[in-house]
């Protein structure tokens, strides 16, 4: 049942809407920074959904490349009991072309299930959401099929799973964590959207795993999240603002070194919308070591916005979150610059 104080149908409604939509940020996405990767692949079960009673819970899968022709790709399989009902399954993605394609329209399908249309099969280590589906094992990958179109994204490696130290958070009974399940990989994509031709290109992918009951609203004031799966030495940089201003989690990991606990960082931001540009500062009460700095837009994802007046009917529940996409650069004194993706989701 919906908890005391929970909008009525009408809104409920529009919070199932909100799962169709493509925006990470409902679903309280990652964690970064560990000890180094194991050397073997994970075992079976990594896939699996592991659904709680709370009206709050939410999980997802993410899966994302960046491709050698400057396309974006973004996928999610997630869970929530937001809206009428319970234990709804959602697959979802975000295809924003490059190079000489960067003129089509970014492509954002998705599909909503209900309760009985997703399962986990132990045997065949396969996550089925509807027309989706993620598989584990030597090579993992995810498959969509919408209606205007297939997405597949096939990565070179098997997972190797770490949950980042101060990557699980309480507040009473809410519980929310996270944990890396292939910090870098080469991937293969194969796109054929409907009514163009089929394509197939290569890159570099990341996949996470995040479960949480946190009302969304309450989650964060702020993420601010930085991949390069297609750079060596593969750094991650991830950074929570809690809604009382305090900082955690916030850590640097990087491919050989682990993890480094850090204690805050400062984010800066020049313009709006798509004119927005971003820096942020990341380090302890002594000193500020790494510098990001966005190089490019990428995409702007504001599913509440979206909504217009009707938006009112569920920002107290999850709130306004808007996700930004932008290619970035990480700077450290001493080391040469990394090119990657940086995510900044905050309230607007």
């Amino acid at each position: 049942m919906p908890p005391s104080g929970a909008p009525r149908p009408a809104s409920l409604r529009l919070l199932a809407l909100l799962m169709l939509l493509p925006a990470a940020a409902l679903a309280a996405a990652d964690a970064s920074g560990a000890p180094a990767a194991p050397a073997a692949p994970a075992s079976p079960g990594l896939l699996e959904p592991q659904p709680v009673p709370s009206d709050n819970y939410g999980e997802s899968f993410t899966f994302l490349a960046d491709l050698q022709d400057g396309t974006y790709v973004w996928t999610q399989l997630s869970f929530t009991h937001l809206g009428p009902g319970s234990h709804h399954g959602v697959c979802r993605a975000l295809v924003v072309r490059g190079g000489a394609a960067s003129a089509q329209p970014a492509w954002t399908p998705s599909e909503r299930v209900s309760k009985g249309q997703w399962g986990y099969d132990a045997a065949a280590r396969a996550l089925r959401v509807g027309p989706c589906s993620a598989t584990e094992g030597e090579h993992p990958a995810v498959r969509m099929a919408f209606g205007d179109g297939t997405l597949e994204l096939t990565f070179a490696q098997g997972f190797h799973p770490f949950t980042p130290p101060g990557a699980t958070l309480s507040q009473g009974a809410a519980r929310y964590r996270a944990e890396v399940l292939l910090p870098w990989s080469p991937v293969q994509v194969r796109l054929a959207r409907k009514g163009l031709p089929e394509e197939r290109l290569a890159g570099s992918g990341y996949v996470d795993h995040s479960h949480s009951t946190f009302p969304p609203a309450k989650l964060a004031q702020a993420w601010v999240r930085f991949r390069a799966p297609g750079t060596a030495p593969h750094p991650l940089l991830v950074g929570r603002e809690a809604q009382d201003g305090g900082y955690g989690p916030v850590y640097f990991w990087s491919d050989g070194s682990g993890a480094q606990a850090l204690t805050r960082f400062a984010l800066r931001r020049e313009g709006t919308r798509a004119a927005t540009r971003w820096t942020a500062e990341f380090g302890d009460a002594a000193a500020t070591p790494w510098r990001l700095r966005s190089t490019g837009f990428v995409y702007r994802s504001a599913p509440v916005e979206d909504l217009g007046l009707m938006g009112a009917l569920v920002r107290p529940l999850v709130g306004s979150p808007v996700t930004y996409t932008h290619r970035a650069v990480l700077e450290r004194a001493g080391a040469p610059p990394v090119s990657g993706l940086l995510e900044v989701t905050l309230e607007e």
